[in-house]
């Protein structure tokens, strides 16, 4: 698997937090519901990839390897998200500074971990990948997989030759 740094996940978690309080703000009666849905579901929606994370090549899968999906993606980002709600509705207050512990814990369980993870990625068990990476395993094992058959895996199973 391709190590992700630290500061490709922060930036791309970075834009991702930009966008969805923008989003907060220039909504003003369902703004905070939008920012709260889209950093919950963002990684689960696209192929493991919130816009952040597409912008800077990474993918987020989970423990079978598979793009993580809708109910991962709220797993790992429930912090994140209460987060958001904390600064909407608590702004400025105690928003901001309930939005900053949040984002603290994870980035400390982040560089705590000796498997590249956070704490939303231990309770829903996914990892962040380098999405060019992850493309080059799969290509690998489909490599392998038709070395091992002896036929082109991409033809499936009712080719006719």
């Amino acid at each position: 698997m391709v190590s992700v740094s630290i500061l490709n996940r922060a930036v791309s978690r970075g834009i991702d937090l930009v966008i969805a309080l923008a989003v907060a703000e220039a909504l003003p009666r369902a703004g905070w519901f939008a920012a709260v849905l889209y950093i919950l579901v963002a990684d689960g929606v696209a192929g493991g990839q919130s816009l952040g994370k597409k912008l800077l090549g990474l993918r987020v899968i989970g423990a079978n390897g598979e793009p993580c999906g809708l109910k991962d993606s709220i797993m790992r980002n429930l912090m994140f998200g209460l987060g958001i709600l904390f600064w909407t509705l608590l702004h400025p207050i105690l928003g901001w500074p309930l939005l900053a512990a949040a984002i603290g814990v994870e980035f400390l369980v982040l560089i705590g971990s000796d498997k590249g993870r956070r704490l939303g990625d231990e309770l829903a068990g996914t990892t962040v990948v380098d999405g060019k990476g992850h493309e080059d395993e799969a290509a690998a094992d489909t490599s392998k997989e038709e070395e091992n058959t002896g036929r082109d895996v991409s033809e499936g199973e009712n080719s006719s030759e």
